[in-house]
């Protein structure tokens, strides 16, 4: 997740982890958090992690205080544990939420590196098995294709499935947007919200951009903080990209964002997706490239995909073509030097061109995206999750 690397770099943050303070509030944090816990008495008692200045915005919103599925408990006294990644302990039953890929859990095991992970792949089949491990926690998307690939069907009954977006549906875009008889009003507004230029595949945008000939007035907003100057130079160059190199961007700016986009470009060599989440809550049709994950970001027809030559996750070559985040970007970085993701700046250039000039796909793409926001909300989400919970405390 990107974003946390770009709360890392606040200067806040720089000061607070060079002296002793940022220890203390971290401390500080969880002793609160933890006095808190302590007098937690709902059912069912389940712990989750505490917390921290890093944890990301947006597992911070909607998975603690008022949005949490339960009251939190500490580990001593809960009954189940529900872990990101990989488990703490695994002394009690717990879940697994493995976010990016289903083999994050062997890390437990010291693995660091893809390849690591893979010849630990037996490892983490014994403990799937495990009395304790109740299963891994998924969105009906690309994990449950890398849970096959690498399990088979063996434990299959260990795979969970829940809304992992848990939407917060924005109540006056609801109304605004889903009005049968209102026009996407014109020219469309575009939205792109990156975290890192490299990562989140903002050349390739910037170039896609460019090249269209009739944007009939449609405009693109781009945040994004480290952008090299050759392409600064180019976006300086044009009226119809309106940048905001600030990040992270402040709640506020972020709303007014959100409020006056139609489409959330997002595009990823990696993976994420936060803030396609947030763009979805407001309404956008959305502009994906193929990953694990792409169509599952799709399935209600809410939006375009567009192909990329290489795919950072695809069973078979992680861990075997490349085995780090900077590997992969020196093979995406061949790659556009051979021309190989020519074909996929026309395809955006495409899905671009057909929103601005067919506003009924764009306002039917909407329409759909808060179909999709209103299925998989928070409170369906919180209702899914507890089910799970109390058959996992139970068997």
């Amino acid at each position: 997740m990107s974003i946390q690397l770009l709360v890392a770099r606040k200067f806040r943050n720089k000061i607070l982890d060079k002296s002793n303070l940022g220890a203390v509030l971290d401390w500080a944090s969880t002793t609160n958090q933890r006095l808190k816990r302590s007098f937690n008495k709902t059912e069912p008692s389940v712990y989750y992690h505490y917390y921290s200045r890093y944890t990301h915005p947006h597992i911070r919103e909607r998975f603690y205080d008022h949005s949490a599925p339960v009251q939190w408990k500490n580990y001593e006294d809960a009954a189940l544990a529900h872990f990101l990644q990989m488990p703490e302990k695994v002394v009690k039953p717990y879940l697994i939420e493995p976010n990016d890929h289903i083999l994050t859990i062997g890390h437990m095991f010291g693995a660091t590196k893809p390849s690591e992970l893979i010849n630990r792949i037996p490892d983490i089949q014994e403990t799937i098995a495990s009395n304790n491990f109740k299963g891994f926690l998924l969105a009906p998307d690309g994990l449950e294709d890398q849970f096959r690939y690498y399990f088979g069907n063996d434990h299959e009954c260990k795979m969970l499935f829940f809304s992992q977006r848990r939407f917060i549906p924005t109540v006056d875009v609801l109304a605004n947007r889903c009005d049968n008889n209102k026009k996407v009003s014109e020219p469309v507004n575009f939205l792109c919200l990156a975290s890192d230029h490299e990562i989140k595949a903002v050349d390739i945008l910037i170039d896609a951009w460019l090249a269209i000939n009739h944007l009939n007035g449609a405009t693109l907003t781009l945040a994004c903080p480290n952008i090299p100057e050759e392409y600064l130079r180019r976006i300086k160059a044009t009226k119809s990209i309106k940048l905001i190199q600030a990040a992270p961007l402040k709640a506020s700016i972020k709303s007014q964002l959100l409020s006056a986009g139609d489409v959330s470009i997002f595009l990823t060599h990696i993976d994420g997706g936060a803030n396609l989440t947030e763009g979805m809550e407001y309404g956008h049709a959305v502009i994906v490239n193929t990953s694990h994950r792409s169509k599952y970001i799709v399935n209600t027809e809410n939006g375009l995909i567009v192909n990329f030559p290489h795919e950072f996750y695809k069973c078979g070559h992680y861990g075997v073509e490349y085995d780090s985040v900077e590997e992969y970007l020196d093979i995406v970085e061949q790659g556009k030097k051979a021309g190989n993701y020519d074909r996929s700046k026309i395809e955006l250039q495409r899905a671009i061109v057909a929103y601005i000039e067919n506003p009924e796909l764009l306002l039917q793409h909407s329409q759909n995206t808060l179909k999709a926001v209103a299925e998989q909300n928070l409170e369906r989400s919180n209702t899914v999750l507890l089910d799970i919970y109390k058959k996992a405390i139970e068997g």
